[in-house]
């Protein structure tokens, strides 16, 4: 016997010897270098990556080829260069079959690839099986057993039922015996009578914590949260417990409100809780007022609404202040009526919610009311004028209204000053000294402000000695 398996090891190291060495190095692998040269690759830092439509003795795909070596070499300094060089050829393949197997054109044959690999899979399966049966009732139940009843994954639902994968490994000593080893059968119970319960669900804005807890049959379970169609995550202001059963939403905001749900899963099933919604008080923001008619001057005796709006839940109340005093006057709208000049100010309206307590003004609205001109006239001088001798004095006013200008005209162009023409001050009277035959005509002054218009004309006589 001993020399028999002198015998047999002696053709086995012949055989070695003999094998090319090129093809024997072609062969070589190492799980350790193989997974360092893919992290090498993938690496978020790295710039050298293979190209996959190119061949591997592309001029780029051997650049990257070199950087892999130099890399993974400082990492193996004592394992041999055809092994480094091997795995990256290896990784370069695999990334080149990868490419071409996601094109458009051979999308089919990757799935029927992927198909066949996993009904050859499920026959091993099967036949393993079928070698480690220890009992009629076993051997009965798997000659039943058919390649499309073997799951892919670790769990699957047959008929209806949820079931798990047989698991079992045969193992087969030197001397042939086969040692078989238990089977495992997981058994899940579907997830069912998803419920949210708040220990609170009348919240204020930046004030309130509420803690909802989900509930649900079913083994082995899983939860997450939604907010609308977004997942909750934890953040600042919101807590899950270890399980995610349990969110804790502390400073409760607006966006808060809902609807939120609770999704719970297991391995064979899942499901989603009816939605639920806070009511969530907030505000007074945003305040706002309006003014109609919009305008920079309004005329005495017109009529004007001011309007507040806010952003509040629920909705504010509204409260008036002219020149930052309080006015008896409440509600959204403010109509002023036969306005008139002693009402031009700031006008602030003030919002106010009654569950937040909160208030908050707009921003002061300058409202200007100005009257309009009326029966303006010029006086003058009611003596016999004579030129060279006399001196003459027009006076231009109005009976009514806010005179902001005024303007003097003499047979319809502009009266300018000069040594014998001087204006007073606010140009409300000119005065002629001495008046001479060419100051005859017709005079008119004209008075405005932003919201009228008034003209008085005078007729000046100068006589000849």
């Amino acid at each position: 016997m001993e020399s028999e398996m002198r015998d047999i090891a002696q053709r086995f190291r012949q055989r070695d010897q003999q094998a090319p060495p090129a093809k024997k190095r072609k062969r070589m692998r190492n799980i350790s270098v193989s997974e360092t040269v893919r992290r090498l690759h993938n690496a978020e830092s790295n710039t050298h990556r293979y190209d996959p439509q190119t061949s591997a003795s592309s001029p780029h795909n051997q650049d990257v080829t070199t950087y892999l070596l130099n890399e993974v070499a400082m990492a193996f300094p004592a394992q041999d260069p055809y092994v480094l060089k091997a795995s990256c050829k290896t990784y370069y393949e695999t990334i080149r079959k990868t490419y071409r197997m996601n094109q458009e054109d051979n999308l089919q044959k990757k799935e029927d690839m992927i198909a066949a690999r996993r009904r050859q899979r499920r026959r091993r399966l099967i036949k393993s099986r079928a070698n480690v049966l220890q009992t009629e009732e076993e051997r009965a139940l798997w000659t039943t057993v058919t390649v499309d009843m073997v799951s892919d994954e670790e769990d699957a639902i047959l008929d209806g039922k949820p079931v798990c994968r047989l698991l079992f490994c045969d193992l087969i000593p030197d001397g042939g015996q086969t040692v078989s080893g238990k089977s495992t059968l997981n058994v899940y119970e579907p997830v069912s009578n998803v419920t949210v319960r708040a220990n609170a669900t009348e919240l204020v804005e930046f004030n309130d914590t509420v803690s909802l807890t989900c509930s649900a049959n079913g083994s082995s379970l899983f939860y997450r949260w939604h907010n609308g169609s977004s997942d909750i995550t934890a953040s600042e202001h919101i807590h899950l417990s270890d399980d995610n059963r349990i969110l804790t939403i502390s400073s409760v905001l607006r966006s808060d409100r809902g609807p939120l749900c609770c999704t719970v899963y297991n391995t064979i099933s899942n499901d989603t809780s009816q939605p639920i919604f806070l009511n969530i008080s907030f505000g007074p923001d945003n305040v706002e007022m309006t003014v109609d008619p919009q305008k920079e001057f309004h005329i005495s005796g017109s009529d004007l609404t001011l309007f507040c709006s806010a952003q509040s839940c629920p909705p504010a109340e509204f409260k008036w202040a002219f020149n930052a005093m309080t006015l008896n006057r409440e509600g959204q709208e403010f109509k002023l009526e036969d306005i008139q000049g002693n009402q031009s100010g700031y006008y602030t309206c003030w919002a106010h919610n009654t569950r937040t307590l909160r208030y908050k003004p707009s921003d002061p609205s300058l409202i200007t009311v100005i009257e309009k001109i009326s029966d303006a006239n010029i006086t003058g001088p009611t003596e016999l004028l004579i030129a060279g001798n006399s001196s003459a004095n027009l006076s231009c006013q109005a009976t009514a209204g806010t005179i902001v200008s005024r303007e003097w005209l003499k047979d319809d162009q502009t009266l300018s000053p000069s040594s014998r023409i001087i204006f007073s001050g606010d140009k409300s009277s000119v005065s002629i000294d001495p008046v001479e035959g060419t100051d005859n005509g017709q005079y008119q002054c004209i008075l405005t402000n932003p919201v009228s218009r008034g003209i008085a004309s005078y007729n000046l006589t100068v006589n000849c000695e």
